[in-house]
C-alpha cells in the first residue's frame, strides 16, 4: 500500500536536525544554583555554580560532529565570562530526547546581557541519510558565500523577557537555541561530494520547564550512602573518564528507592543499588540518567550505570537500532561505536553476535529481559568485541557481552484509532528511512510480521481519543519482542507533531 506522504528529498534540503532543551528546543541549557552568591560588591565570594548541558533533536543527520571550542557569557558592564574549560568534541546527532551535561562552572553573581558559543567544523566528521536509506558523508561544510568554514561564533542577546539577571540565592536557567533545522542545508546533487552550507540561527530562552531526560558522566568522586546521594567528576560525550581532573566540575546526585543501577552487569534496586555504588573504587566510572528539579535546585537520578555497564568503559560499544535479526545475529547500519580506548566513529554496518549469556537489561526497569526481547527496530547499546569485517563492516562478538535495551522513537501517519491501540503509516525508527529495516521473523508467524504501513501500536494507558487518521505522531517506547508481533510497538508517549 501507498504510504501517506513523507516530504523528503536530498536535494537542497533543509534538514530536520532541530536542536531542542526543556520545551522541546534548545542546544545548551545552563542551571544556575547561585547559594554561594552573598553581598553586592564583586568578590571572589560573589559567584554561582553554572551547569550546561547540550542536546539535540530527532532529523536526517546520522552523524554531526562537531568541537564545541567555547562558551562565552558577557556581563553588562562588559565583563566576559568563560564557562567551557577545554574544546569538546559532540555529535549532536546522537542526543535525541536527551541532555548531556557539558560542564559545571562558577560564575560571578549580575546581569548577562548576551552569550557567544563558538563552533569548529575544521575537523567536522557529518553523515546524511539518502531516499533509500545509505549512509552518506558529506564531503565540505560552506558558509553562505559558498567558502570553507573554520570556527565560527553564534551570538545572541540576553535581553527583555530573557533576561538574565544572576541575583543572591534566585535560581536561573537558560536555554540557547542553536537551531540546525534552519541552520543547515544540504546539497547531494552530487554523492561524490555532499555540500553542507551553515548560515547560523541562534535564540536564548530563560526559565523554561521541561521533563527532559538529563544525562551525567564521569567518574564516581563519593557516596554518602546516609543522605542517598553521591557526586561525580564530570566527563563529557566522550572525554577519558579515568583521570581525576575536575576542569568539567563536580555535579551531586540524589537518589530515591526507585532509582535503579546497573553496576558490572548486575541490576539492583534502592538502597541495595546505592550499597553496592559505595563498594566501588574511586573513579570509576559512572553514567547517570535522571531530571532537573528546580525548586530547590538539584538532580534526581532514575538509573545509574557503573564499572564495566559503562559504555567506553571495560569494553567496545556499539549504539543504534536494529535493522535486522537472523537468529542470534543482530544487523545494526549507520551505528556509533565507542572503542575501549575512547575514539567514537560512525560505520555503515554492524553486525552483532548473540547468545544465551548476553546479559540483557531494559532502559529505566529493573526486570529480567533475554536476547528473545529484541527485535527489528529498537535502540540498543550493545557491549563486547569489534573485530572488522570488511572496510564498511564491523563485527561485535557479544555472546559474554551486555546489551541495553532502551526507548526507541518512531515517526508515522495515523491510519486508524482503536480503544487502546493505533495503527500507523510508518515512516522512521530511530530517524532513518523505514526502507531500511528487514522485518522478517517479527510476528508469530510470516503473516503476522510487522508491516511498516500498517503498523500496530499498543498504547495501554495513554488518552489516544483525541486522535484522527493523518495525524503525524512522534511516539516512543519499545518494539515488541522478536516473534511475538502484533502488537509491534508498545508506547510510552505520544506526541502530536
Amino acid at each position: 500500500m501507498k504510504r501517506f506522504m513523507k516530504g523528503k528529498s536530498c536535494m537542497y534540503k533543509t534538514m530536520t536536525c532541530m536542536v531542542y532543551m526543556m520545551a522541546m528546543l534548545g542546544i545548551l541549557t545552563a542551571v544556575m544554583a547561585l547559594s554561594a552568591c552573598k553581598g553586592t560588591t564583586q568578590t571572589s565570594s560573589e559567584s554561582g555554580e553554572l551547569v550546561i548541558g547540550l542536546t539535540d533533536a530527532q532529523g536526517d543527520f546520522l552523524s554531526y560532529n562537531v568541537d564545541v571550542a567555547s562558551l562565552l557569557l558577557t556581563k553588562a558592564n562588559g565583563t566576559e565570562v568563560e564557562t567551557l574549560p577545554i574544546s569538546t568534541r559532540v555529535d549532536f546527532a546522537q542526543y535525541t530526547d536527551m541532555t548531556e551535561f557539558l560542564t559545571v562552572a562558577t560564575i560571578p553573581c549580575g546581569n548577562y546581557t548576551g552569550a557567544v558559543i563558538t563552533i569548529d567544523y575544521q575537523q567536522s566528521d557529518v553523515w546524511i541519510e539518502d531516499d533509500d536509506g545509505e549512509a552518506m558523508q558529506v564531503q565540505a561544510v560552506h558558509d553562505s558565500q559558498g567558502d570553507d568554514i573554520g570556527a565560527i561564533d553564534l551570538a545572541v542577546r540576553l535581553e527583555g523577557r530573557n533576561s538574565l539577571t544572576i541575583a543572591p540565592g534566585v535560581p536561573a536557567h537558560l536555554t540557547l537555541d542553536f537551531d540546525l533545522s534552519a541552520s543547515n542545508t544540504v546539497d547531494c546533487s552530487d554523492p561524490e561530494s555532499i555540500v553542507i552550507t551553515v548560515s547560523p540561527v541562534l535564540t536564548a530562552g530563560v526559565n523554561l520547564e521541561s521533563v527532559h531526560i538529563h544525562r551525567l558522566r564521569g567518574s564516581l568522586k563519593e557516596v554518602d550512602d546516609e543522605q542517598g546521594t553521591f557526586e561525580i567528576i564530570l566527563r563529557p560525550f566522550v572525554h577519558a573518564i579515568s583521570d581525576a581532573h575536575d576542569r568539567f566540575g563536580i555535579m551531586s546526585v540524589s537518589t530515591t528507592a526507585n532509582t535503579v543501577y546497573d553496576i558490572n552487569g548486575t541490576v539492583y534496586t534502592g538502597e541495595l543499588g546505592l550499597g553496592q555504588l559505595t563498594e566501588q573504587t574511586d573513579l570509576t566510572a559512572v553514567i547517570v540518567m535522571g531530571n532537573m528539579s528546580f525548586g530547590p535546585i538539584g538532580f534526581r537520578a532514575d538509573r545509574v550505570y557503573a564499572g564495566t555497564s559503562v559504555p567506553g568503559g571495560a569494553f567496545d560499544v556499539v549504539r543504534g537500532n536494529v535493522t535486522a535479526r537472523k537468529g542470534d545475529m543482530l544487523t545494526m547500519r549507520g551505528a556509533a561505536l565507542i572503542r575501549s580506548g575512547g575514539i567514537v566513529a560512525f560505520n555503515k554496518t554492524v553486525n552483532v553476535d548473540i547468545g544465551d549469556a548476553t546479559s540483557v537489561h531494559r532502559q529505566l526497569s529493573a526486570d529480567e529481559c533475554s536476547i528473545d526481547d529484541v527485535s527489528v527496530g529498537q535502540r540498543i547499546w550493545v557491549l563486547g568485541t569489534l573485530t572488522r569485517q570488511d572496510s564498511d563492516t564491523f563485527g561485535m562478538d557479544a555472546e559474554s557481552g551486555y546489551m541495553r535495551i532502551m526507548l526507541t522513537a518512531i515517526r508515522g501517519a495515523v491510519r486508524q484509532v482503536g480503544e487502546d491501540s493505533l495503527v500507523l503509516n510508518l515512516y522512521t525508527i530511530g530517524g532513518r528511512d523505514i526502507g531500511l529495516f528487514d522485518f522478517q521473523g517479527t510476528g508469530l508467524d510470516a503473516d503476522n510480521d510487522a508491516d511498516p504501513d500498517y503498523y500496530e501500536v499498543y498504547a495501554d494507558d495513554l488518552n489516544i481519543s483525541s486522535l484522527c487518521e493523518y495525524d503525524l505522531l512522534k511516539i516512543r517506547g519499545l518494539v515488541s519482542p522478536f516473534g511475538q508481533a502484533p502488537e509491534d510497538f508498545k508506547a510510552r508517549t505520544i506526541i502530536r507533531r
